[in-house]
């Protein structure tokens, strides 16, 4: 969290804790409305009073807002390169992922979820494969091939962590090889 935004909730939460108890101090007849107004004519403050709650409402706006503004998820990735900046649509490495993934005859269905940030980027595969095979030597090479990939095609030289998830291994059974399923 940015220090403007620390300190407006500093300031916010400080003045709704004053206004909290002078309303209620109101309400339990500890100070008198009569009190306020004899300080208000003593030293004249009307016009320092208004300017004052129009800072200070305009401060709570700007505020609220900062703090509700929602934060946006970037839906592209910025490479650095030697001739400038590249942005790289996280679809489009979801397209060329699944590319990829068509060599494999095992999958059955996939789903990719790709997240970036300053750290690098996260891949999630996750797959439901057709046949019993050696897991790990599918996931490995999927993850080989999807790494190769992303950095030949799209230069990619940044951490990428690629996860396998694998969700489903549906059985060949003896009647579904036989009809070729």
């Amino acid at each position: 969290m940015g220090i403007i935004k620390v300190l407006l909730i500093v300031i916010f939460l400080s003045v709704s804790l004053l206004v909290g108890i002078l309303l209620i101090s109101l309400s339990l007849d500890m100070v008198s409305l009569d009190l306020l107004g004899h300080y208000y004519q003593l030293y004249e403050l009307g016009i320092a009073a208004a300017s004052g709650g129009a800072a200070l409402i305009l401060l709570v706006i700007i505020g609220m807002r900062t703090l509700f503004k929602r934060s946006r998820v970037p839906d592209s990735m910025i490479c650095n390169t030697e001739n400038g900046q590249v942005t790289i649509a996280l679809s489009a490495i979801e397209r060329l992922i699944r590319q990829r993934l068509k060599r494999f005859k095992e999958i059955r269905k996939s789903r990719i979820s790709i997240s970036s940030g300053p750290e690098g980027t996260d891949i999630v595969v996750r797959v439901s494969l057709r046949t019993e095979v050696a897991v790990s030597n599918v996931s490995e090479q999927m993850q080989q091939i999807i790494k190769d990939s992303l950095q030949e095609s799209l230069g990619l030289k940044e951490n990428l962590d690629i996860k396998i998830q694998i969700d489903d291994i549906k059985r060949t059974t003896e009647k579904n090889k036989e009809a070729g399923r």
